[in-house]
């Protein structure tokens, strides 16, 4: 790099206008762009459960009905089989509350839901 350039980082997370000077900065570039990734899922951390060991008979109104009770759910879906549109037995449930879902889920977890018992965790957030 030449002398009086200057070398910026973050400009994809980032406001043009805020983009910070790489020689200011105390993260290596890979090291700024993995806590910025980690700092937008910790936002959303909490909000989506993963519901498995579902019994095959368990609708989508039924699982937010079950959920229901622990606070504002905002999404209840079951992933199903493409040609079948059976369901596969495990499933998604969103809330709009971190407190909510953390209820949800100490209550939840380990409990039997139509003779099955079901396992409650927090979402893992896959990238695409």
């Amino acid at each position: 790099m030449s002398k009086g350039t200057t070398q910026y980082q973050g400009s994809a997370f980032k406001n043009v206008n805020e983009r910070t000077p790489l020689s200011s900065c105390k993260l290596a570039p890979h090291q700024f762009v993995w806590t910025v990734k980690k700092k937008k899922m910790a936002q959303r951390i909490g909000l989506q459960l993963f519901v498995s060991r579902l019994s095959s008979y368990t609708t989508n109104h039924e699982l937010k009905r079950l959920f229901s009770p622990f606070g504002a759910v905002s999404e209840a879906r079951l992933v199903v089989e493409s040609k079948t549109l059976r369901p596969k037995g495990f499933g998604f449930v969103t809330f709009e509350s971190e407190a909510d879902a953390h209820k949800a889920l100490k209550a939840m977890n380990g409990r039997i839901v139509n003779g099955r018992l079901i396992f409650v965790e927090v979402a893992k957030d896959t990238e695409r």
